[in-house]
């Protein structure tokens, strides 16, 4: 799925927790304090949230942000530090003789298909 694709679904998906919850697109306007146009841009997926709009849309809708992350296929910021300081870390590793014995090629090429999936799903 493209980052376009992406947008458009995760943008459906926020007007129809909007609608679930009740709330008219004024009503969200308000309670975030940004333009309509915004709100509408958003909800058909023009436009991605900044990390505090997901903070407060999570509040407002009631749900866990970390939902709202996964619809848009991102990380909070703190998660893609945490994540990016891995890296010396997994050279360490990578190098590490006692370690590679350890584990078979098998095993590394494991990791390594998994870590190429989290970068690219989230853009690392």
């Amino acid at each position: 799925m493209n980052k376009n694709e992406v947008w458009i679904e995760a943008g459906s998906k926020l007007r129809n927790i909007r609608k679930k919850k009740g709330l008219s697109v004024f009503q969200v306007r308000d309670e975030l304090g940004v333009p309509l146009s915004y709100i509408i841009k958003l909800e058909r997926g023009k436009v991605m949230p900044s990390e505090a709009i997901i903070v407060s849309l999570a509040m407002l809708y009631e749900i866990d942000r970390k939902q709202i992350y996964d619809m848009y296929q991102l990380i909070e910021s703190n998660r893609a530090e945490e994540i990016a300081s891995l890296s010396p870390y997994l050279r360490q590793i990578a190098n590490d003789r006692s370690i590679s014995k350890l584990a078979t090629q098998e095993y590394f090429d494991e990791v390594l298909d998994e870590l190429k999936e989290i970068a690219e799903k989230y853009r690392i």
